[in-house]
């Protein structure tokens, strides 16, 4: 079996935009669109956890900040279906937009990582 090498810093920088260019233009072209949403943000967090080093991402209950409602109140009302669907979508943009945001911290990390390693070996030769 071979062994599979790190990919290098510009490498992950580069898959890390293309990851926040695909999530914008999916809020963009698709907003009501909740399982791909779903699973872009599964993408982006997977991505994330496997090749940025010390990465903290907060459970996503947490990110979210969705209080529930007391189901057994006597004042709880069922939601009509159609604004739940509303509810779901607008939870997942808002989702999506934090990954973003995590996205681009990111960028910004790898980019002074990279600014590093580019002035290390700018002073060896």
């Amino acid at each position: 079996m071979r062994e599979q090498s790190q990919p290098s810093t510009a490498r992950i920088l580069s898959s890390i935009r293309r990851l926040s260019r695909d999530g914008e233009s999916l809020l963009r072209e698709r907003p009501m669109d909740e399982i791909a949403h779903a699973k872009w943000i599964d993408r982006a967090e997977r991505y994330l956890r496997k090749r940025v080093p010390n990465i903290q991402i907060l459970p996503r209950y947490q990110l979210e900040g969705v209080e529930m409602p007391n189901l057994l109140s006597p004042d709880y009302k069922k939601p009509h279906p159609v604004d739940a669907a509303f509810a779901r979508a607008e939870s997942g943009r808002k989702l999506a937009r934090k990954y973003l945001a995590i996205c681009a911290s990111a960028q910004e990390r790898l980019e002074l990582k990279l600014e590093e390693e580019v002035g290390h070996n700018d002073g060896k030769r």
